[in-house]
């Protein structure tokens, strides 16, 4: 049996199979689009892709990394190897790759949302917040904006305007916000953001059954939630 060596061959079948969800086979056809052509760019771009899916964030850095040296200007390179690194809690190296991706690309909505991500994590709360209002500036019906910018306003003690993100958001995608929180409580059952993220959306929803659940959940991992949470309340 005769195998293409034809790097582009190789590369149309990692993007095939990674978009059925073989990232294994995406990753050896990306691998010999690589060795037939050490230069290309898309090749470890999309293996980079297939190792972030398959949780091995270190090898997808360092696919991205190659990608970004062969093309420098490449905004989505720098996204996808933020969104690794903070999948590593190198918050600091998300931040600055998504500032990159921003000069490279002031226009994408997404990287605005992840350097916000980042700088939450790291407490900078003000500057997620803004960079959140940005990515909603870009697109307005941004719903992951609307109701992360919500949680760190209802953090920071803002109840109304946390209460107005949840509700546009809820209005864009009414399942939008529980669903998302309620599988990040499957895989981080232990963070309280996730807890009170949930319940701000049913207390919007007028569950208020549910969001007392949450809010109780929440302030069991966190007690100094309670502050915000009766800001919150009185709303």
């Amino acid at each position: 049996m005769v195998f293409s060596t034809d790097p582009a061959a190789h590369f149309d079948r990692a993007l095939e199979k990674a978009e059925a969800g073989d990232h294994q086979g995406a990753i050896r056809e990306a691998s010999q689009a690589i060795k037939a052509n050490p230069d290309f760019a898309d090749a470890y771009f999309a293996r980079g892709v297939s190792k972030g899916a398959l949780g091995n964030f270190q090898g997808a850095i360092s696919d991205y990394s190659q990608a970004i040296k062969i093309r420098p200007n490449s905004a989505l390179a720098y996204l996808n190897r933020g969104q690794a690194q903070g999948m590593l809690g190198n918050y600091q190296a998300q931040i600055d790759d998504s500032s990159q991706a921003i000069k490279l690309a002031p226009s994408y909505p997404q990287a605005y949302v992840n350097r916000g991500r980042a700088r939450a994590q790291i407490g900078d709360r003000q500057g997620a917040i803004d960079d959140y209002t940005q990515a909603i500036k870009i697109k307005s019906d941004f719903t992951f904006a609307f109701y992360n910018r919500g949680l760190l306003k209802a953090k920071s003690g803002d109840a109304r305007g946390a209460i107005d993100d949840y509700a546009q958001a809820l209005k864009i995608d009414p399942g939008a916000p529980i669903n998302d929180f309620s599988q990040a409580i499957k895989t981080q059952p232990d963070n309280a953001d996730w807890y009170l993220g949930r319940g701000i959306a049913y207390f919007v929803l007028k569950n208020k059954e549910a969001a007392r659940e949450d809010f109780k959940k929440a302030l069991s991992l966190r007690p100094e939630l309670q502050q915000n949470l009766n800001t919150f309340l009185k709303e």
